[in-house]
């Protein structure tokens, strides 16, 4: 083979290689988060006409439950803070059982059960939203706002005794402040006492009384106050910059720039889902808001447009026609014969789930559920007076079929004691010849007895 034989047979291996690889879907890595939610409890699922989409449809006062698998992709283990159902209605679903932790890797059911809402609260006159919700902290992670840790703040010369924190205004009773004394080996570090230096926490300066010698570093771990703004004498109006928040954890401060000092405030209302803080009062041009909170992380919320509250009467409707479908499924009209009284029951069945139909699509639940009942009804009683018209000419049926089969063993036994298969083979088939004409006949005895009956319906009831 030449050189270019080979370079062209190569190309051609490598091209199907590529065309494989292309066709092999590549396997995508799950972020963290609600991985899948499934409902259950529901009465319906499916397209509803009324609403013209799909819905998980609840009755009022039922139980219902949500099932929400969430997995922890991070490489660091997360405490779970929140998990509930936010519902478009104003409601709010707690779940009822669900992990506190889940580690790296890990994957967690969720689970949430509660009872559906009455229509006054949840209207059954259209679609609900809602939201899935599951907060968390990352474990190793502060989650108190603007927070400092292991700060350096300078390196002392046996003289200097003035240092400055970064970030102003200070929480005071957050400072911890640390000496590293490099020149002793191993270096040591000392956990300084608030006795031994003055905090001016508007400032954020740390006066020593003794000055740190050459070859020591001075380090502080402090939490600072969020700033939320100016008040100016108007705004009551304020945000933290993060959110959700945990209940009971904001503090809300009005420093003033003039005399370096920090009131908390009373009166205050604060939405925890949004971190809107409202004051009673407004700030003056010279007073800022300051803030010191805890908060957490989400992940991406679930939602869905397709919850729905079934009235009692929408319900039971519902579960009637799901009834008369699943028997129309099994006894179409077209399988009665004409004439019949079980046809003309079928047929009025038909009429009854049409009216119930219209009547549900118009949103009237009551009359709707009249109607799907009479349906089934007349449906059930189509079956049943095929059934017995059937009965009698089904059971001669079987016995010849039953008849020919015995006839068909009986020559086979006896080819078994023949020597030979071949020679009796046309007689085998003769037999069975004569089967299958025995059923024929049984099919057309039966099939005139249908046609026979239906006459007699019908000459019955023009008599009449």
């Amino acid at each position: 083979m030449t050189k270019r034989k080979v370079s062209i047979a190569l190309l051609a291996c490598l091209s199907v290689v590529m065309v494989i690889l292309l066709a092999v879907p590549m396997a995508a890595s799950a972020a963290s988060g609600i991985q899948s939610t499934q409902w259950s409890g529901s009465v319906f699922v499916g397209t509803d006409d009324f609403y013209g989409t799909g819905v998980v449809a609840f009755k009022a006062g039922s139980a219902a439950r949500l099932t929400a698998l969430v997995k922890n992709e991070a490489v660091v283990d997360a405490s779970i803070r929140e998990a509930k159902i936010k519902f478009d209605w104003g409601g709010v679903v707690t779940a009822t059982s669900a992990p506190t932790q889940l580690k790296s890797g890990e994957t967690g059911v969720f689970v949430f059960d509660f009872t559906v809402p009455e229509t006054t609260v949840a209207t059954n006159t259209s679609v609900h939203s809602y939201e899935v919700v599951v907060g968390y902290q990352n474990q190793g992670t502060g989650y108190l706002t603007s927070v400092s840790t292991g700060e350096l703040l300078g390196f002392g010369d046996g003289a200097n005794q003035d240092f400055f924190v970064a970030n102003t205004p200070v929480v005071a009773s957050s400072v911890k402040v640390y000496w590293r004394d490099t020149s002793a080996t191993p270096d040591t570090v000392t956990l300084k006492d608030s006795s031994t230096y003055v905090l001016n926490s508007w400032t954020g300066k740390i006066t020593f009384g003794t000055a740190p010698a050459a070859g020591t570093w001075v380090y502080a771990d402090y939490q600072y106050f969020e700033n939320a703004g100016a008040g100016y004498g108007v705004n009551k109006v304020f945000y933290t910059s993060s959110a959700p928040l945990a209940d009971g954890s904001l503090k809300v401060y009005v420093g003033n720039s003039i005399t370096e000092g920090f009131t908390e405030t009373t009166g205050s209302t604060v939405d925890l889902e949004t971190g809107k803080i409202t004051l009673a009062s407004a700030p003056t041009s010279f007073e800022n808001v300051y803030l010191t909170y805890e908060y957490w992380d989400r992940w991406a919320t679930v939602t869905g447009n397709d919850f729905v509250v079934y009235s009692a009467d929408q319900a039971e409707g519902n579960v009637l026609l799901q009834t008369y479908n699943s028997m129309n499924t099994n006894y179409p009209v077209y399988l009665f014969t004409p004439g019949t009284v079980a046809a003309k029951a079928a047929e009025e069945a038909q009429v009854s789930k049409e009216k119930a139909d219209a009547e549900y699509n118009n949103g009237d639940f009551a009359a709707a559920k009249t109607d799907y009942q009479a349906a089934v009804t007349s449906l059930q009683s189509a079956i049943d007076s095929d059934s017995a018209l059937n009965t009698p000419v089904e059971t001669a049926l079987m016995g010849l079929l039953s008849g020919a089969d015995d006839a068909v063993n009986a020559f086979g036994h006896k080819m078994d004691g023949q020597a030979s298969m071949a020679k009796n083979i046309g007689v085998f088939y003769i037999m069975l010849g004569v089967a299958t004409l025995l059923a024929g006949i049984a099919g057309i005895i039966w099939a005139f007895s249908r046609y026979v009956d239906a006459r007699g319906h019908s000459h019955h009831e023009h008599q009449i």
